[in-house]
């Protein structure tokens, strides 16, 4: 719930992609790539000549949401080394989400949470339904899996659960904690 048109599209791409703010900010159309349905995210300053860039999947709705935005500015004039979420008082400049974020998490009741959260929130979800740690990773944009362990403990969940599910194709049981039916001796 904000005032601003811009915060719930930043916070929808925050969510589905686990991208960084500045990295969303500083989104030119020129990166999106609706056919294929991907975000290229630079690494690193916008102006280095060697910066990276990873490549990021667009959910649906935020496919949608894109859409309807670029619709709407083609009457502005759309560029397309443009930026999707430009300041109101400069086209060249992102926009500053600062006091819109501050004001809908306070009416949310939302204390301490920062836009940053959103990212971890990614990550958790990612590693809660399967994703593997180099998965994360990668969707991250993390350099090392040092940085993306820090969501281990729900990929530990994930594989217990796993591991338990086949052991129980295995040996014919719910949960793989016992077998159906004892071995005879001798016999395995």
């Amino acid at each position: 719930d904000s005032a601003s048109p811009d915060l719930y599209p930043l916070v929808l791409i925050a969510l589905t992609t686990g991208a960084r703010l500045g990295e969303i900010t500083g989104l030119r159309w020129s990166a999106v790539d609706l056919e294929r349905d991907l975000f290229f995210l630079r690494v690193g300053k916008v102006n280095a000549t060697k910066g990276e860039v990873r490549d990021v999947p667009i959910a649906s709705a935020v496919k949608e949401l894109l859409k309807a935005r670029k619709a709407a500015r083609k009457v502005i004039t759309l560029r397309e080394d443009g930026l999707l979420f430009p300041s109101t008082t400069s086209a060249r400049r992102p926009i500053n989400c600062r006091d819109g974020w501050l004001s809908a998490t306070k009416r949310a009741g939302l204390e301490g949470f920062h836009f940053h959260d959103l990212r971890h929130t990614h990550a958790s979800l990612l590693a809660a339904h399967g994703a593997s740690l180099l998965e994360i990773g990668r969707i991250l944009g993390h350099k090392t899996t040092s940085t993306t362990a820090r969501y281990s403990h729900l990929t530990q969940d994930h594989s217990h659960t796993l591991v338990n599910e086949v052991v129980g194709k295995i040996l014919g049981t719910p949960g793989g904690t016992e077998p159906a039916e004892k071995p005879q001796e001798g016999k395995a």
